[in-house]
Formats: C-alpha cells, sequence, structure tokens
C-alpha cells in the first residue's frame, strides 16, 4: 500500500534529540543539541517559541498534566545532558485549551525553572 502523505512539514534550526506530541493542548516540543526546548503547533507544524535552558544538549523533554498546581495545567519538563531538570509551565488560553503561541511560557526573567528534588 502506499505510504501515508504527511499532514505537514516542517524544518528543524538545529538538530532534534527527543520530540513528544500532546493533542490536548494542540502542540508538541523538541528538546534540541543547541539546549532549547522549542514548542510547535499540531495545527501546521510550524514552530512559535523556543525557550533556551542549557548551555549544553537538551537531552528529553515531555509535556506533562499538572495535577497538584491549581495555577498551571501543563508543563514543559526537559532535562539536559548535565543531568539538570527545568519544569515550565504553559499558558493554556481558558476558552481555546490550547497553548497561547504569543505567549506559551509561563515565566519571566526571574522565575526558577530548575526542578528540585
Amino acid at each position: 500500500p502506499p505510504s501515508p502523505k504527511p499532514v505537514f512539514r516542517t524544518d528543524f534550526t538545529d538538530s532534534v534529540l527527543d520530540m513528544k506530541l500532546c493533542e490536548d493542548i494542540g502542540c508538541g516540543v523538541c528538546a534540541t543539541v543547541d539546549g532549547t526546548a522549542a514548542l510547535f503547533s499540531l495545527r501546521d507544524g510550524q514552530f512559535f517559541m523556543g525557550i533556551k535552558l542549557f548551555e549544553v544538549a537538551a537531552r528529553s523533554v515531555l509535556i506533562v498534566k499538572d495535577n497538584d498546581n491549581e495555577d498551571k495545567e501543563y508543563s514543559v519538563v526537559c532535562g539536559g545532558v548535565d543531568g539538570t531538570l527545568h519544569r515550565i509551565g504553559l499558558n493554556i488560553g481558558a476558552i481555546s485549551g490550547t497553548v497561547n503561541e504569543e505567549n506559551p511560557f509561563d515565566v519571566t526573567e526571574t522565575t526558577e525553572t530548575v526542578a528540585k528534588p
């Protein structure tokens, strides 16, 4: 049988080491060799925001549902090859239920994102 036609095609500017999709909120996230967690739309495959977390490669990445936090429904959890783990809340639209592509990460320059054991 013929192979399925891709839904969309996208270009990565850096080597992707891990990728996770979250259909519930309409986005995916990639961990890249330059230390970035990059969000992209499941609607059209376009990247809309990245956050540089490491000076080394970002090795693994997940989108998790936060059961214990009333303010943030979902977070990106990203681990680096240096053993550091970051957790960054996502801004989810109250009406749309999807990630706010204009301001997806619920952080400021002073927000501590390193996960504590």
